[in-house]
């Protein structure tokens, strides 16, 4: 990841998936079945990094720019498990 303002993602980065963690921690009803919380609690913190692939302004278009990277690539760990 290389901008000026690189600590300011990195730390946003780290955040969310700080998130994600604390979240994997307390396996809840809303947490089960999620692929990435399933994985985390199965192979440990220590075994997942976040990386930044990119930067878009404004939370609307960072979300549907995460759906669509998310639709194109596949990522089975951010879907939640169909019953």
């Amino acid at each position: 990841m290389t901008c000026p303002k690189g600590r300011a993602y990195k730390r946003a980065v780290k955040i969310r998936l700080g998130k994600h963690f604390s979240r994997a921690k307390m396996e809840t009803e809303k947490t089960r079945g999620w692929g990435l919380y399933d994985a985390i609690r199965a192979y440990g913190e220590e075994n997942f990094r976040a990386e930044v692939l990119e930067i878009v302004r404004g939370k609307e278009q960072a979300f549907a720019r995460e759906a669509f990277l998310i639709n194109e690539q596949k990522f089975a760990l951010n879907t939640k498990k169909k019953k």
